[in-house]
C-alpha cells in the first residue's frame, strides 16, 4: 500500500537526517585527535581517506535530491531506497574501518544508526538484514585490528556491541513494523470509510460495512446483526454466502445467550467455545440513535490488538453514521414530497374555486336574483323546486369543503373517525336524494354496521359524484350483506377507466386529466374505508365503472386514526 507521496516522503526525511550526518562526519575527520603519540602519523595518513567517505556520502545526497525530484514510480523508488541503503552501510562501515588503528575508538556507535534506516525502509525484516550484514564486517575489522596490535580477538567487547546493535535492531524493528501495520490500517480505514459513507441505501451500507471490515482485519467473515427487542437476527454479511451458514446455525445462537449482554457502547471479545471460534464484536450506533445493531467480526488468526478493534469499531461508526443519514435523507425527501403535496393542492383547490364552485355560485345567484325580482310572478311549486336545488348545492359545496378538510388532517396525522351504531341503507338513501341525476337504488337486506355515519355518506357521495361527472346514466347503487360484511356497489355506464389510471387511482389528484378538477375524490374514499378497515376495489364493468365497498359489521379497529396514503 506504500504509495509515491509516502515514499517520497521517507526518503526526505532519510535523506534531511543524511546531511546532518555529513555535516558531522566533515567536522569529526577535521578534528579528529590521536588519543597516543604512536598513532598521530596514522591519523593524519588517513585523514584524506575520511574526506574521501565525508565525499561519497554527499555524493549520495546530491543523487537523492535528483532522484527525489524526478523519480514518480513506487518500483523504482523502492530499488533506489535499496541503494541508497546500501550505500550508506558502506559509507559507515569505511569509518569504522578507517580508524581500526586507534585501539580506544568508538567509530564503532556509527553503527548504530544503520539498521534505524533499514527499520524505517523496511521495517523488522530491514533493521534485521542490517544487522546480519554488519556481523562479519565488524568481526572482520576487529581481526584486522588483533593483527595490527598483536592482540588476540575481543570477544567480550564483539559480544556487547554486536548485541547492543541487535537490540537496537529488534526495537527499531518491531516498532517500525507496529507503525507500518497502523499506517496501513488507517489509510484501510480511510478508504473503508469513503466505500461505506458513500453508500445511500441501509442495506448496500451494512454489505459494504461487513466487506470492508473483512479486508482491513484480514478475517475470515464478518456479519451484522439487529436486536428486535428479544434476540438479533442476521441481516448482512460477507461472503455473502455467510448469512446462510448463520441462519443455519440461529436456533444454536438461541442457546447461547453470549450476544445479549452486548448492549453496550464498546467493542468487546467473544472467547471461542465449543461451537465457534472467538470473534469480535461491535455495536453500531450514533449517538442517541436507538437502533441497536451489532457487528461481528471473525479473525483469521487470534484476537485483534487494540488498534485494529478500534479501526474497526471507527468504521463500525462511519457505517452508524451513514445509517443515521439515509434516515435523515428519507425525512428530508419525505418532507419535500409533504411540501409538494399541499402546493399541489393549493394549486387544486384555486383551481377548484374557479370551477366546482362555478355551478352552486350560479345557482345561488340565479335562484336569489329571481325570488328577489320576480317572486310574484313564480308559482310556489317552482319556488319550493328552486329551494331543493339551492340545498342541493349548498350540499355539495359543503362536503367538498369536508374533503378537503379531511385531506388537511390526514396528511397531518391527526384524523380520527368517531364510530357509532347507523343503517347504512339509510346513510345510502339520504345520500341519493342530493344527487341530481336519477339512481336506481337496490337494498338488500340488514345493512347496520358500526362506523361513522358523516363520513360513511362522504364515501358514497364522492362515488356518485365521481360517476355523475366522468360517466354516464344510467347510475346504479347496490347494497347486500356478504361474510360479515356490508358491501356497496356503485356504478355507471360510461367508458370506464384507461388502464394507465388503474396504477394512481385512489392517490390525490389522481381522477381525471381535468386540471379544473380538485381529484381528491377517491383518495377521500380509500382513506376513509381504510380507516374503518374496510376495502375498496374498481373493476370494468362493460359498459361503464364499477367501485365496490366492503365495511365490516364490527366497525373499525380499535385504532382508528387513519395512516396518509403513500404519495
Amino acid at each position: 500500500m506504500d504509495t509515491v507521496a509516502s515514499l517520497l516522503r521517507r526518503e526526505r526525511m532519510i535523506a534531511t537526517v543524511r546531511w546532518v550526518a555529513i555535516l558531522f562526519a566533515l567536522l569529526q575527520v577535521r578534528l579528529y585527535e590521536a588519543p597516543i603519540p604512536a598513532v598521530v602519523d596514522s591519523a593524519a595518513r588517513v585523514r584524506p581517506y575520511g574526506y574521501a567517505l565525508v565525499g561519497l556520502l554527499l555524493a549520495i545526497a546530491v543523487a537523492v535530491e535528483v532522484v527525489l525530484r524526478t523519480v514518480v514510480d513506487v518500483r523504482r523508488l523502492r530499488i533506489i531506497g535499496t541503494g541508497v541503503l546500501i550505500a550508506d552501510v558502506a559509507a559507515a562501515v569505511g569509518f569504522v574501518y578507517l580508524y581500526t588503528f586507534d585501539q580506544v575508538s568508538s567509530q564503532w556507535a556509527l553503527l548504530v544508526v544503520l539498521p534505524l534506516e533499514g527499520a524505517l525502509r523496511y521495517q523488522l525484516i530491514g533493521s534485521m538484514a542490517v544487522w546480519g550484514s554488519l556481523v562479519p564486517l565488524y568481526v572482520a575489522r576487529e581481526l584486522i585490528a588483533g593483527r595490527l596490535f598483536g592482540a588476540g580477538l575481543p570477544a567480550g567487547a564483539i559480544f556487547y556491541r554486536l548485541g547492543l546493535l541487535l537490540v537496537v535492531a529488534l526495537f527499531a524493528g518491531f516498532i517500525a513494523r507496529d507503525l507500518d501495520t497502523q499506517r496501513r490500517l488507517l489509510q484501510q480505514l480511510n478508504g473503508a470509510s469513503h466505500q461505506v459513507a458513500s453508500r445511500l441505501e441501509p442495506a448496500e451500507i451494512l454489505q459494504t460495512l461487513c466487506r470492508e471490515a473483512v479486508r482491513c482485519l484480514r478475517a475470515c467473515s464478518a456479519v451484522v446483526y439487529v436486536y428486535d427487542g428479544s434476540w438479533f437476527h442476521p441481516v448482512a454479511s460477507h461472503p455473502p454466502d455467510e448469512l446462510v451458514t448463520v441462519f443455519a446455525e440461529d436456533e444454536h445462537e438461541r442457546e447461547d445467550a453470549s450476544l445479549v449482554p452486548l448492549l453496550l457502547s464498546e467493542p468487546a471479545w467473544l472467547d471461542a467455545d465449543e461451537r465457534r471460534p472467538g470473534r469480535l464484536a461491535v455495536p453500531l450506533r450514533w449517538q442517541a440513535d436507538s437502533t441497536t445493531n451489532l457487528l461481528v467480526v471473525r479473525p483469521s488468526k487470534g484476537r485483534p490488538t487494540p488498534f485494529e478493534t478500534d479501526v474497526v469499531a471507527s468504521l463500525a461508526e462511519s457505517a452508524a453514521l451513514a445509517l443515521a443519514t439515509t434516515r435523515v435523507i428519507a425525512a428530508e425527501q419525505r418532507n419535500v414530497r409533504r411540501l409538494r403535496y399541499l402546493e399541489a393542492l393549493r394549486t387544486r383547490f384555486l383551481a377548484t374555486i374557479a370551477h366546482d364552485l362555478r355551478l352552486p355560485l350560479t345557482v345561488f345567484t340565479g335562484v336569489s336574483r329571481l325570488l328577489r325580482n320576480r317572486r310574484d310572478a313564480i308559482a310556489p311549486e317552482q319556488i319550493d323546486t328552486m329551494l331543493v336545488s339551492v340545498e342541493r348545492q349548498a350540499n355539495r359545496l359543503s362536503r367538498l369543503a369536508d374533503d378537503l378538510l379531511d385531506a388537511a388532517r390526514l396528511d397531518a396525522e391527526r384524523f380520527l373517525l368517531h364510530p357509532a351504531a347507523c343503517d347504512l341503507g339509510e346513510v345510502l338513501t339520504a345520500t341519493v336524494a342530493d344527487v341530481e341525476e336519477d339512481v336506481d337504488l337496490a337494498l338488500d337486506g340488514d345493512l347496520k354496521l358500526v362506523g361513522d355515519a358523516p363520513r360513511l355518506e362522504r364515501v358514497f357521495w364522492n362515488l356518485l359524484s365521481n360517476a355523475e361527472k366522468y360517466g354516464k346514466p344510467p347510475f346504479e347503487v347496490r347494497g347486500w350483506r356478504e361474510n360479515g360484511c356490508v358491501k356497496i356497489a356503485v356504478r355507471d355506464h360510461g367508458t370506464g377507466l384507461d388502464p394507465s389510471q388503474l396504477d394512481r387511482l385512489f392517490t390525490d389528484f389522481a381522477g381525471s386529466d381535468d386540471a379544473a378538477s380538485v381529484g381528491l375524490g377517491l383518495a377521500i374514499v380509500w382513506q376513509l374505508v381504510q380507516a374503518h378497515g374496510g376495502d375498496v376495489a374498481y373493476c370494468d364493468a362493460d359498459p361503464g365503472a364499477r367501485f365496490v365497498v366492503s365495511l365490516p359489521v364490527a366497525g373499525p379497529p380499535e385504532e382508528t386514526a387513519a395512516t396518509a396514503p403513500a404519495r
